[in-house]
């Protein structure tokens, strides 16, 4: 299979990119804002308390929970650290070593989250293993209530450019509320495919097939 020259990789919008960046005429951190926004918005017929905090995971859910607490007035809070220069763990092929990483890598401030209901922003789940580590570290430190926001659709394809390493994604083994108990958490919300691709529009070919189902 051959990827369209001028197609984009969907994880250049939603990861890689720097949100100062340029693709096209529109600027990544804006994207990244309103669909945030949209994300808040989807999210309010799931919740069902109130929140005390919007949680992003460093640094990739940052401008997804900034525009998802607007939309929610709920107040954004970076509670979770991450240190300068940690690359992703996505591409550590051992599964303990990437858990490892985690853990050494992202600082917590506890003293902030004690007792509270939050929503925790990542930009998409691929194996689920950064987001259970991070629900565990939160519910040891005394947080009672997770929710777990998404800006993206299901991810339950593997790229067939070789733009991730081969894992096993969790969308292909867990349904949705088996998800909720694999986390622990109150919820999990993701926007559709069709959302998705809609958002998306507003830059030419760009490529979702690791986000279409198969």
């Amino acid at each position: 299979m051959k990827q369209q020259l001028n197609e984009i990789c969907a994880l250049r919008l939603l990861y890689t990119c720097s949100p100062a960046e340029l693709e096209g005429k529109a600027q990544i951190g804006c994207f990244r804002y309103q669909l945030g926004r949209f994300l808040g918005e989807k999210a309010k017929a799931v919740l069902e308390s109130r929140l005390d905090y919007i949680v992003p995971v460093p640094n990739s859910g940052l401008y997804y929970a900034m525009g998802a607490a607007e939309s929610l007035g709920v107040p954004y809070l970076q509670a979770l650290v991450k240190r300068d220069g940690q690359q992703r763990t996505l591409w550590e092929p051992d599964q303990q070593m990437r858990e490892r990483m985690i853990l050494d890598n992202m600082l917590l401030l506890p003293g902030l989250l004690e007792g509270k209901r939050i929503a925790l922003v990542d930009e998409a789940i691929f194996t689920g293993t950064t987001l259970k580590t991070v629900c565990q570290r939160l519910k040891q430190h005394g947080v009672s209530e997770i929710h777990i926001l998404i800006p993206t659709s299901l991810c339950a394809s593997p790229c067939p450019y070789g733009c991730m390493p081969q894992r096993d994604l969790l969308a292909q083994k867990l349904s949705l509320p088996e998800m909720k108990a694999y986390f622990g958490v109150s919820s999990v919300t993701f926007i559709s495919y069709t959302d998705l691709s809609n958002f998306t529009d507003a830059f030419q070919h760009v490529c979702l097939k690791c986000f279409q189902q198969p």
